[in-house]
């Protein structure tokens, strides 16, 4: 079914899969990052309703820890969220664990468009997410949303000895959403375990497989909930975002 997403079309059906099996714990205490409180509502909340509210995602799902009793406790519904699976050890294994999900349990076809976003980017704009996913579906092996670096990007030893100065002009701060065809991120999963090897996003397991996605440039609010600062940025940004 065709969408239309303000300035564009989108042709596939994009299912987003939240990884939110991480025990992370910031600023202290003992509750995980994405069940802190944000304006109301958990972070993790916040993220799922954003996603939830665009026209062109399809249907949305999350990956948890089992037992996770904040979850249990004060459970996510929207028509749009299709349920929690459960996560596995590594991003890369509930992300997996996901697109298992969607194409097992829920019946999603290999050919539509699966979009990964950190829980604790609760601030992703819309036109950002739209931008990311007509990019993966014009370019065949997928996009990442980011920002170029603006800083001069030094190289060291373990010990912190300056071992060089990378070109910024070909450096990018990779964020979230990564958006790919189904079939292709499965199979760079699958291929990823098979080989033991660990990657720290969809894109560097894509990349394992020999694929090349694209960066979109994105906003810098799109910001990455792990300290009290960024804490209090996203309340100013969702405040705002009420407001107006």
């Amino acid at each position: 079914m065709i969408k239309k997403s303000g300035t564009g079309l989108i042709s596939r059906e994009v299912w987003a899969i939240v990884p939110a099996a991480g025990q992370g714990v910031r600023m202290g205490g003992d509750l995980p990052k994405q069940h802190m409180d944000l304006c109301g509502k958990s972070i993790l909340h916040h993220t799922l309703s954003r996603l939830c509210e665009m026209p062109f995602i399809t249907g949305v799902v999350v990956g948890l820890t089992e037992p996770d009793p904040w979850w249990e406790n004060n459970p996510f519904e929207h028509p749009k969220f299709h349920g929690e699976f459960r996560g596995g050890e590594r991003r890369q294994d509930t992300v997996r664990e996901g697109v298992l999900f969607l194409t097992g349990t829920i019946g999603v076809h290999l050919g539509e468009y699966v979009l990964v976003h950190d829980a604790a980017r609760p601030c992703i704009m819309h036109e950002d997410a739209r931008k990311v996913i007509m990019a993966a579906m014009k370019h065949g092996d997928g996009a990442v949303l980011g920002s170029r670096v603006k800083d001069t990007i030094k190289s060291s030893t373990e010990d912190g000895v300056i071992s060089g100065t990378l070109d910024r002009n070909s450096c990018w701060r990779a964020y979230t959403p990564q958006v790919f065809n189904i079939a292709n991120l499965s199979e760079a999963l699958d291929m990823v375990m098979d080989n033991k090897i660990t990657v720290t996003d969809e894109a560097m397991a894509m990349e394992h497989a020999g694929r090349s996605p694209i960066m979109v440039q994105g906003s810098d609010m799109n910001i990455k909930v792990t300290e009290e600062t960024d804490l209090r940025l996203a309340e100013a940004f969702l405040e705002g975002s009420t407001q107006s």
